[in-house]
């Protein structure tokens, strides 16, 4: 774990125990005007305990679910995020539980993968049965998936230490348990953050699929904690001939359609990706030995044709073997692979893995992650904790309301009464009770005061400096008040990933933010001030 990576840890631990120390605030301080809401109250008090107990010398891994249709390569790309073949994958449906790949180290847990059945205690089963057990459409093994809620896989990965990726099965799978599979994990709500894994070719409800699962599985959230991977390009790739601006262009036209819903989309190659962390340095030795063998680039790319005419020859038949059996490497990738290591001129294994490394992506996406997900970890989970806090405090206040009309409604009744009475010593009973009624209702209005102010105290106490994270919402949502769509999509990128831009472009928008600043709305100025002061900072840069 990188420094930085420690420092975000230390941070998100700090930040949610002051979270959680002002809600049992709120909670103590709901108890004294909340007038017989005493089961009401003792829920928000333990919600609040609960919160508290969270909070310990460790912090639950940060959790990214992988989310697709299915052959999209979801465990493709997971295993290449780890570095390792974890991932059941195959060209049949193979995801069909909720997968959540840990850090372990010994070799003896690395064996092993555990079932959290549904109606009993986790079980350990040995690693080679996962694919044998759990994968496929016999009815022995959706009776499996029924009974199981999840299961854990465990890899030595340093980055798994603190987060924990979750595979879900394909959302439009033919097998009626994947799907069902699938769907209870969207209704769970469980992830700080989501991965959306597609195809170049995009279908027309690729949108919808994102946006049900990011309002069921991140409620409240931003675009800021979803990010979209054009997988599976190397096809293209190849028929282009090595054309990358095309595959760019893909995805940043995918972007624009999706930019309401995620921070960005990047073309990734699982399986470049992979072979190039896995594979041994005789490999590509090996490797580079047959490419001499090619003259031309044109006799290479006549080889490569076909998976056919490649695997006429004993040498390159065994090397697509070994790439496939060992690395995982299906056809359209392990052409596109020879052909750009070929083109490059590579001379030695450290400058083909290189070469293949930076072609897959899968660096750009994990620096993304870093800084879009796990840097900002603790304000994240804030703004998640924050909601389910805004969402019981008002259930609180709604629970005062309805205990409130029914103690005007009895107040009422008793002054009706009391004028109606003849008897002065009756009178006077009754007219004491009213008075008791009418104090509980003073009470209850200085309560309706106090729990208005917490209501905003709450969304106040999450409001941490994040710099850059509040302020994408704020921005796209008051995209007409700046100079030009260009200009808030500059501004967007430079808050979300810190791309640079022009210096007067971003005096511009600085002029802009100082306009905003003179606004009436108290709301709007507070926000144009920290654009003020992050524009600053973003000079000094």
């Amino acid at each position: 774990m990188s420094s930085e990576q420690h420092s975000s840890i230390l941070e998100s631990r700090r930040l949610q125990a002051e979270y959680n120390d002002s809600v049992r605030s709120i909670a103590e301080r709901l108890h004294r005007f909340a007038i017989g809401l005493n089961s009401v109250v003792a829920d928000f008090m333990q919600k609040a305990a609960d919160m508290q107990a969270q909070v310990s010398d460790s912090v639950e891994p940060f959790n990214v679910a992988v989310f697709g249709r299915m052959k999209a390569g979801k465990s493709s790309l997971i295993n290449a995020l780890v570095g390792r073949r974890l991932a059941i994958t195959g060209v049949n449906e193979s995801t069909a539980t909720i997968n959540r790949l840990t850090y372990a180290s010994g070799a003896e847990q690395l064996g092993t993968f555990r079932a959290h059945w549904r109606d009993s205690g986790p079980e350990t089963f040995p690693l080679e049965r996962l694919p044998i057990d759990w994968n496929g459409k016999d009815e022995s093994v959706l009776e499996r998936i029924r009974q199981v809620k999840y299961l854990e896989l465990f890899a030595d990965v340093e980055w798994l230490r603190d987060v924990q990726v979750t595979d879900t099965p394909g959302t439009d799978s033919t097998v009626d348990g994947h799907e069902d599979v699938a769907q209870q994990f969207i209704n769970g709500k469980e992830a700080d953050a989501l991965i959306y894994v597609f195809t170049p070719v995009a279908r027309g409800t690729d949108e919808d699929d994102l946006q049900r699962f990011r309002s069921n599985c991140l409620p409240g959230s931003d675009p800021y904690n979803s990010v979209a991977v054009m997988h599976k390009w190397d096809e293209t790739y190849w028929k282009n001939g090595g054309d990358f601006a095309d595959i760019q262009g893909k995805a940043d036209r995918l972007y624009y359609q999706m930019k309401s819903l995620v921070a960005a989309v990047i073309p990734v190659s699982g399986p470049l990706a992979l072979i190039a962390q896995m594979a041994s340095q005789n490999f590509w030795q090996d490797l580079l030995a047959l490419l001499e063998s090619f003259p031309q680039e044109a006799r290479l790319k006549s080889a490569l044709a076909m998976d056919r005419l490649w695997v006429s020859k004993p040498a390159q038949a065994a090397l697509y073997r070994r790439s496939k059996e060992e690395y995982d490497i299906p056809w359209a990738s392990f052409r596109v692979m020879l052909r750009e290591i070929y083109r490059a001129g590579c001379s030695n294994a450290d400058a083909a893995v290189r070469v293949v490394r930076k072609l897959s992506g899968i660096d750009a996406l994990r620096t993304l992650l870093d800084k879009q997900f796990f840097k900002k970890s603790a304000i994240i989970r804030l703004n998640r904790t924050r909601t389910g806090v805004q969402s019981d405090v008002k259930s609180v206040r709604r629970a005062m309301e309805e205990s409130y009309q029914q103690v005007r409604e009895e107040a009422e009744y008793l002054q009706r009464i009391a004028a109606s009475l003849p008897d002065a010593r009756l009178r006077s009973w009754v007219e004491n009770l009213l008075y008791k009624r009418k104090s509980e209702l003073d009470d209850m209005q200085r309560g309706f005061v106090e729990i208005d102010r917490l209501i905003i105290e709450t969304v106040n106490k999450a409001n941490v400096p994040s710099d850059s994270l509040e302020l994408i919402p704020w921005v796209s949502e008051n995209a007409a008040r700046f100079s030009s769509p260009e200009q808030v999509e500059e501004l967007l990128r430079l808050l979300r990933f810190g791309t640079p831009i022009p210096l007067d472009h971003r005096e511009d928008m600085y002029i802009a933010a100082c306009r905003l600043t003179q606004n009436m709305n108290p709301n709007i100025r507070k926000k144009a001030e920290m654009l003020q002061t992050f524009l600053i900072k973003s000079f000094s840069e």
